[in-house]
């Protein structure tokens, strides 16, 4: 893996990783299926001394209900080791933990109800990163309007908290339009309006919109559009949350045996004071490219998967980075 930043050195890694899954139904239709997962991995690094190696972990937890008019799920995820934090500005250790709750219900066959729930907390390694969790609760209603267009209405209460930048609360509103041809096309959308409010002082109001577009012209190709906006607490400055928007665009197409890609990312992030902040962060903007080929070999057991990316970051934290990498797993 090489690594550019700032003019500084490059890096190299190696990794080794597993996955263990277990689900206690196949796809036979059983009401209850439960599914648990864990990765664990460690990544030796030999060119910064100062971080000489890092273990990470991930787990899961899943339990679902599908009956014939009401489903619900209940999940748990935990993960914590390394990785590089753009808003953090480097390479940050952190734990994250997960709960979401959902209950659905259709109520006739082209309405139906869902209401759902979910925490999330985030504890960064490092005394001057500021730790934060979140709180959310939204219901949607879907309408089957023609036997392509399904639309309802939307709403979303959040509560985040951070140590760096206090509470923010959140009170969301708009519509979801989903619309499907001939399963090549499948564009959904939402639009709505948001207030925000600053436990520290100020607040806003504001549109915000996410869509995202899978169109597949042939068996071959597969072109992915994503727009998602969000907002999040900066972990490295005090008294700032940071609006995010971000484009992303993925092109894959089945060749050799396997599946080649190109992706690209660009991001913006729009830094907001709250209260007696010292400074205004200058706005950010990030760009990436990756291209990766993925196959399977030595008779499906094993796969090979190999990146080249590119990542530069322009405004208030100027950066850029290369990195190769190649990947093989074994699956009995």
């Amino acid at each position: 893996i090489g690594l550019q930043e700032n003019g500084g050195d490059g890096e190299f890694s190696v990794g080794v990783g597993a996955n263990f899954s277990y689900r206690t139904a196949g796809d036979s239709g059983a009401l209850w299926v439960g599914t648990l997962s864990y990765s664990p991995s460690f990544r030796q690094f030999f060119s910064d001394q100062d971080r000489p190696g890092t273990f990470a972990q991930s787990a899961r937890a899943l339990l679902s209900y599908s009956g014939p008019s009401v489903g619900a799920s209940l999940g748990v995820s935990f993960s914590s080791g390394g990785d590089s934090n753009r808003l953090a500005g480097g390479f940050v250790d952190a734990s994250r933990l997960g709960l979401n709750a959902s209950v659905s219900w259709n109520y006739s066959p082209k309405t139906s109800l869902q209401i759902n729930a979910g925490y999330n907390g985030n504890i960064f390694g490092g005394s001057s990163l500021g730790n934060s969790e979140s709180v959310v609760f939204g219901g949607s209603l879907s309408w089957q309007a023609t036997p392509l267009v399904n639309l309802g209405p939307f709403v979303n209460i959040s509560e985040t908290t951070s140590d760096n930048a206090g509470s923010l609360g959140a009170l969301g509103f708009g519509l979801n339009i989903g619309y499907s041809l001939t399963g090549k096309t499948s564009l959904n959308g939402s639009l709505g309006l948001q207030s925000q409010s600053f436990g520290r002082g100020g607040g806003s109001t504001s549109f915000f919109g996410n869509v995202s577009l899978a169109w597949s012209p042939n068996e071959v190709y597969q072109v992915n559009f994503g727009l998602n906006t969000s907002t999040l607490s900066a972990p490295s400055f005090d008294n700032q949350f940071v609006n995010n928007y971000d484009l992303n665009l993925r092109v894959a197409r089945e060749w050799g045996g396997g599946n080649l890609s190109v992706s690209s990312g660009l991001s913006f992030s729009n830094f907001e004071s709250t209260g007696s902040a010292l400074f205004d962060r200058e706005d950010e903007q990030f760009v990436s490219l990756n291209v990766s080929y993925g196959r399977a070999i030595f008779h499906q057991e094993v796969s090979l998967n190999t990146s080249v990316g590119y990542r530069k970051g322009l405004g208030g934290r100027e950066f850029s980075s290369a990195v190769i990498s190649a990947n093989l797993g074994y699956s009995f």
